[in-house]
């Protein structure tokens, strides 16, 4: 079965599925895949003020803490490749880069984690004029991650059942053919003995795509939200309790 996991921006879709994750694991189903964890910072007041002014605030609710009260942005996206739980950094928000008109110039370009890492091509997701800049070398590393899984369900054959986590398939995947590549390839696939079920994170508009794509395969395809209808779902499809 596939498992669609869509809703609006920032509304805890990571924090949830990092959650089942760690649920699942208690209950001796792991995970393999990726989770893509937002990085966030305090918003400097003057930020605070221009997004109260527009009246979308900027508060974190996807991985960004429990204290609502402190104003925070997202300023970056890491991957946690599993099930090694290895964390890299995979995209900063394109106006901090060096360079940029809001970035480099303020010292903004340095976020949390980007230490010593110099600066690292950006072009899959430049061709694709994305708001996120998403490095290219952490997109090999993950694809290698992906290619890695597929190809151990190809030689080594049944084991216990694992869920399969894509977070996420974008425009890059689905509308150029680019970003995690590989992930598309095991998703592809449909199920395997060692994987039958499979989770993918999807914006809303492009749940279509994915359901188009991955329906032949997977045949069984199934659209939750982060909540506990969607927990209830994944869980029952392991045989687990509510």
């Amino acid at each position: 079965m596939l498992f669609i996991l869509t809703g609006g921006v920032q509304i805890g879709k990571t924090r949830w599925l990092e959650q089942l994750v760690g649920d699942l694991a208690a209950e001796g189903v792991s995970c393999c895949g990726v989770i893509a964890p937002g990085v966030w910072r305090l918003a400097r007041d003057a930020e605070v003020a221009g997004a109260d002014r527009a009246g979308s605030g900027a508060r974190s609710f996807d991985g960004a803490g429990d204290d609502d009260s402190r104003v925070r942005e997202k300023v970056g996206i890491d991957n946690v490749l599993l099930p090694q739980n290895e964390r890299i950094r995979f995209a900063t928000r394109r106006d901090l880069l060096p360079g940029s008109a809001c970035g480099c110039a303020e010292g903004r370009s340095q976020l949390p984690g980007d230490e010593g890492i110099g600066l690292r091509a950006t072009s899959q997701s430049d061709k694709a004029s994305l708001g996120w800049a998403i490095y290219d070398d952490a997109l090999a590393r993950a694809n290698e991650h992906f290619d890695k899984l597929r190809r151990r369900e190809r030689i080594e054959g049944v084991r216990n059942s694992e869920l399969l986590v894509v977070d996420e398939i974008g425009r890059l995947e689905l509308e150029h053919g680019r970003g995690l590549v590989c992930a598309l390839r095991v998703l592809d696939d449909g199920p395997q003995p060692g994987m039958p079920h499979a989770l993918a994170v999807v914006r809303d508009w492009l749940v279509p795509d994915a359901e188009h794509r991955f329906g032949t395969r997977w045949g069984e395809q199934v659209v939750i939200g982060p909540d506990s209808r969607g927990r209830r779902a994944v869980r029952n499809a392991f045989g687990l309790g509510s």
